[in-house]
């Protein structure tokens, strides 16, 4: 048998390449922001360590980047630089097992793990790093048996993780139905809010968040560090086209908000706590708004939409209780 050299899969170094500076670039953006805020924000500087971490995986996974060299008695295995990270006997390659990734589908190339076993140890071959990856599978499964044995342990360790994650997840929505009920029949008291007037001084328009979810954001000139937001249940009883048709720059427009943000945030009468300056500080909710003219969300609609919503809590309840079962068979499975 002829030497045989990997050749790396340019194109998968390269997507690991641009999602290192892409994610540094975002956790750099995310953290800077939130740092330089009035308040750290710790939303931004939570998503933004999340960020950096899949930049550092990244950046792992690239350094991981191993070279394979196949010579007729060893596979020597070294890092992208060049040095030696292992040699394997090719004689003490016991078995293999091919390990097929459902979660990837493509219509001309299937995307494969290559296991092989050695010793009592395992080495881990994935074909979308290799252009030549049928050519180096051929060179060191020659030969040997495949490990049906692994297959079991590994689907039994599979099941274990999937009892554990989706019991967690039902856990969490389960609290969150308990939560729920208990806070369903809750509305927003008038007394509650005190209403504030200013001059709007952004386009009166729809936003679109990364996940489709729509919100309203109103600027006003009076108070500039902030952003009066409308979303969740206050959008939806929101008339919202005839807000955008007849709302302009420089029109003046009562907003009720909570009197607590109003105290805290504006008036600055009561200390703001922990979470009032790390979570969302600039942003203030928006529970009623008008002009001279027309009301465009009043607090009788926004209440009477919270006590509607409160009947998706009997779906995401049986969802929760769903997702226990699957654990419960997960966890019988393992």
């Amino acid at each position: 048998m002829t030497e045989i050299q990997s050749k790396p899969n340019v194109f998968i170094v390269i997507i690991i390449t641009l999602g290192i500076i892409g994610f540094s670039a975002l956790s750099y953006f995310l953290i800077s922001n939130s740092l330089s805020a009035d308040y750290p924000q710790i939303a931004g500087v939570l998503i933004g360590s999340l960020f950096g971490l899949f930049a550092l995986l990244a950046l792992l996974v690239l350094i991981r980047f191993n070279q394979l060299l196949i010579t007729p008695t060893h596979l020597h295995i070294n890092y992208f630089w060049g040095t030696s990270r292992k040699i394997i006997p090719l004689k003490e390659i016991s078995s293999y097992i091919d390990i097929k990734d459902e979660s990837i589908k493509h219509k001309t190339n299937k995307f494969n793990s290559l296991f092989i076993f050695y010793k009592g140890r395992k080495y881990k071959i994935e074909s979308s790093a290799y252009s030549n990856y049928q050519e180096i599978r051929r060179a060191l499964i020659k030969g040997k048996a495949k490990n049906k044995n692994y297959l079991k342990l590994r689907k039994k360790r599979m099941n274990k993780i999937g009892a554990i994650v989706t019991g967690i997840f039902s856990l969490l929505i389960l609290l969150f139905c308990y939560h729920s009920f208990l806070h369903k029949d809750d509305i927003i008291n008038k007394n509650s809010l005190s209403k504030i007037k200013g001059t709007i001084i952004n386009k009166a328009e729809i936003k679109k968040g990364s996940k489709g979810k729509r919100s309203i954001k109103i600027k006003l000139k009076e108070y500039p560090k902030f952003s009066f937001t409308i979303n969740g249940i206050s959008y939806k009883a929101t008339h919202k086209q005839k807000y955008i048709s007849n709302v302009s720059i420089g029109d003046s427009l009562f907003i009720d908000v909570l009197t607590d943000e109003y105290q805290k945030k504006i008036l600055q009468n009561e200390k703001l706590s922990f979470w009032d300056k790390s979570i969302n500080y600039h942003f203030i909710g928006i529970f009623a708004f008008k002009d001279t003219n027309n009301t465009y969300l009043s607090l009788i609609e926004s209440n009477n939409y919270r006590k509607k919503d409160a009947n998706w809590i009997w779906l995401i309840l049986v969802f929760g209780l769903y997702m226990a079962w699957e654990a419960y068979k997960f966890h019988r499975k393992s």
